[in-house]
């Protein structure tokens, strides 16, 4: 006997929802190997990979990590992601600075000056007090390195605003104790190290656990009330210290000459003396070789000086009469100087 009911007879699947099945599988597949993938970031997002100029901490719960080297780094530090654990990086080896200009304004025109408008950013008295009581402004940054990490990172909420509160104490301290010549001319440098020994003292007292390298003073001037009298009065020094070295320059040169014409003189001088006292010397010789000559009777000695004496007379005279030798072999030599006397009338005219 058959079934009275029968059995209904399978329809054809429709092609469209087939497709549309298959591409809802493809899509959850999809969406697992992306939540898969988010999951994995996730893992692995707490690593960290720290320079060797940082220095990582570890915050588990929000607690620092146990354990002596908790300062990690440089290298891969691991840990767990948010909201489990935190890593917390800082600068260690790399030298940091902090600025202030608490005590600066901006140059003022000589327009703004005349009608006192020298007033900048809300601080119209920005400037500190030196200790003969005049005004200054300056501008400073300090150089630091963390010596101590921990401590910088979790005992004080921000340094470098106690840093900087530690900076502009240390110039009102130090300006107190220098006067304003000092501070802006004479003595800049000395300033500058005052500053920075009273910075090292507060750093040592408060122990911040950084390493300060060393306080520069940026900039300074004079009050901007003062500003164009100040730049005249270090203008007219400047041309009094240019006089001076321009004095003692033509000086210098003028001592020079004068040093290398007196040499002149004095070697030409000894050269003349050398040469007089040569001659001299020379002369002395010949006197004497004459002198022994004329003591032992020479004839060719007494020759010369009777042919150069009868040179010079006959030089003189008017007629010459020479004799020939008589019977006893002598000649005569006689001269005629003058043939007519000389009257009182020859000798007026």
């Amino acid at each position: 006997m058959t079934d009275p009911v029968a059995a209904p007879k399978p329809q054809p699947e429709d092609p469209g929802q087939a497709a549309l099945g298959q591409s809802l599988k493809i899509s959850f597949r999809m969406l697992r190997g992306v939540l898969l993938l988010i999951f994995v970031f996730y893992l692995f997002s707490g690593i960290r990979i720290i320079d060797q100029h940082e220095r990582a901490f570890v915050l588990t719960f929000g607690r620092l990590s146990p354990g002596p080297d908790r300062a990690k780094g440089p290298g891969v530090v691991f840990a767990w992601p948010r909201p489990f654990s935190e890593v917390i990086t800082i600068p260690f080896a790399r030298t940091q600075t902090v600025e202030t200009d608490t005590f600066w304004v901006r140059r003022a025109t000589p327009q703004e000056i005349a009608v006192e408008r020298w007033a900048v950013e809300g601080r119209p008295f920005a400037y500190a007090l030196t200790g003969d009581l005049n005004v200054f402004h300056s501008r400073w940054a300090m150089r630091y390195t963390l010596q101590n990490p921990e401590r910088v990172v979790f005992g004080f909420t921000e340094i470098e605003p106690l840093l900087r509160h530690e900076l502009e104490q240390a110039v009102v301290k130090t300006a107190a104790r220098y006067d304003v010549d000092s501070v802006l001319r004479t003595d800049l440098e000395g300033f500058r190290g005052a500053v920075e020994h009273e910075v090292r003292r507060r750093m040592l007292d408060l122990d911040l656990g950084i390493a300060l390298q060393r306080v520069d003073l940026l900039d300074q001037g004079p009050a901007v009330q003062v500003g164009l009298a100040f730049d005249a009065v270090i203008e007219a020094e400047q041309d009094r210290s240019r006089a001076i070295s321009q004095a003692r320059g033509a000086a210098s040169r003028t001592l020079s000459e004068a040093q290398g014409e007196a040499a002149r003189l004095r070697a030409e001088a000894q050269s003349d003396r050398q040469r007089f006292l040569t001659e001299i010397q020379s002369d002395a010789e010949t006197f004497t070789l004459m002198l022994e000559q004329a003591a032992d009777g020479n004839s060719v000695l007494l020759d010369a000086l009777l042919q150069d004496a009868l040179r010079r007379t006959l030089a003189n005279a008017e007629e010459t009469f020479v004799l020939h030798p008589g019977s006893d072999g002598r000649r005569e030599l006689r001269l005629l100087l003058n043939r007519r006397p000389r009257t009182p009338t020859d000798q007026t005219r």
